[in-house]
């Protein structure tokens, strides 16, 4: 008797550990299944006001789907998008919703709209790249259209110890810095390292006593008193309008360092181009050679 009950008993374990792995296999897939209803879903939105609209932008055509334009709660694109507004809407000679935007800004618009529906919505998408020369009207944009998650941020670059030599002395913020020692060339560099896009830092100049360089120098270079000189250096500097490119001097007569000077440093790293504005006056360029990433 006991015997026939151990059998039955092994017969029964034996079942339901078939059983539990039958389970745990059919949980998994349910899991895929479910996953892929979810990416099904994101490509087929179903609802009843999602079609394809094709827009005139300032002249340029563009196919968007109304649920791209539509995400954002609470902007204007939304508002004009809904399925109330757009007979209200100008259009062209074909029918399109024609706007009087211009048209790089808004297509790098689409392209983060675009992009953030691809993504899980506790995922950040990076703001897209935009050009030194369109930053201003983009800005302008996106703010006429409420999209606040798309508005550019002010950046802080700072100085740090970490980044100077001994003969400089930086404040506890890192917003200024001090020469404290000797008559030799010291150097300190920025804390970012500008790898894409277009970058801008504003200093002042609040004493000058001493030759100076301000420019841009490969992230990677090991730094020397004599940093302006290393082939990946590019910038401005001295008494008498020295230029340094590729570490080579040429005077170009730009002008030069003084007290008071309120100083726009720009790289733009698309165009390889390093630019220079002093007092919101002529702005000089001059041509980086060879990839960053930079360090101010």
């Amino acid at each position: 008797m006991e015997e026939t009950f151990n059998k039955l008993k092994r017969a029964f374990d034996e079942e339901r550990e078939v059983l539990a792995k039958e389970r745990e296999k059919f949980e998994a897939e349910r899991k895929v299944f479910e996953n892929e209803v979810k990416l099904v879903n994101k490509l087929t939105k179903k609802n009843t006001v999602d079609e394809i609209i094709t827009l005139n932008v300032g002249g340029v055509k563009t196919t968007v789907k109304r649920s791209t334009l539509t995400q954002i709660k609470g902007s204007l694109l939304e508002l004009m998008f809904n399925g109330t507004w757009e007979d209200k809407l100008d259009h062209d000679k074909e029918g399109n919703i024609f706007l009087d935007f211009h048209p790089y800004s808004f297509n790098k618009v689409i392209e983060y709209l675009r992009e953030r529906l691809l993504v899980d919505e506790k995922e950040k998408v990076p703001l897209p790249v935009i050009s030194h020369e369109e930053e201003a009207n983009f800005k302008r944009l996106v703010t006429f259209l409420n999209l606040n998650e798309l508005v550019p941020k002010e950046r802080k670059d700072v100085f740090d110890s970490i980044m100077a030599d001994d003969a400089l002395l930086i404040s506890e913020s890192g917003s200024k810095v001090q020469k404290i020692g000797g008559d030799e060339h010291s150097w300190i560099k920025g804390r970012e390292k500008i790898a894409s896009g277009t970058h801008t830092w504003k200093l002042k100049i609040e004493e000058f006593t001493h030759w100076m360089l301000i420019g841009v120098i490969r992230a990677t270079e090991n730094m020397i008193p004599f940093s302006y000189s290393l082939s990946s250096a590019f910038g401005w500097g001295g008494f008498s309008g020295e230029v340094y490119m590729s570490g080579l001097k040429s005077n170009t007569g730009w002008g030069q360092w003084q007290k008071g000077q309120n100083v726009e440093l720009t790289v733009d790293v698309e165009h390889k181009q390093l630019k220079l504005k002093v007092n919101n006056g002529v702005q000089h360029t001059m041509n980086l050679v060879g990839d960053g990433p930079w360090q101010p």
